[in-house]
């Protein structure tokens, strides 16, 4: 619920998130350029890591990877599958980059 929120406070009201499936989310941001994207991006990674929980008498932390990707297409010539491919291998280019810190 937490992440929902988060996701809620940094999104605009014309963008749609939604569940892909695991732990992924993807969300839809219609008419936004690639730096606005990452901008939303990091401020989302910055909120769900202030996010803790007590399970079980233990804290867990939360943490954040986020793939972006663009596209400036007529609504209705937009190659979803493509962008997802490639938000996809963004947010494992992302995932890669923290285990190596």
């Amino acid at each position: 619920m937490a992440v929902g929120n988060s996701l809620r406070e940094n999104a605009r009201n014309a963008d749609l998130s939604a569940r892909v499936g695991g732990e992924e989310i993807a969300l839809l941001m219609p008419e936004m350029g690639i730096d606005g994207a990452r901008s939303i991006a990091e401020r989302l990674c910055l909120a769900i890591a202030g996010i803790s929980a007590n399970w079980q008498e233990q804290i867990i932390h939360t943490t954040c990877s986020i793939g972006v990707a663009g596209g400036c297409c007529d609504e209705l010539q937009v190659e979803h599958k493509l962008l997802y491919e490639q938000a996809n291998l963004a947010l494992y280019r992302a995932k890669e980059a923290i285990t190596r810190q």
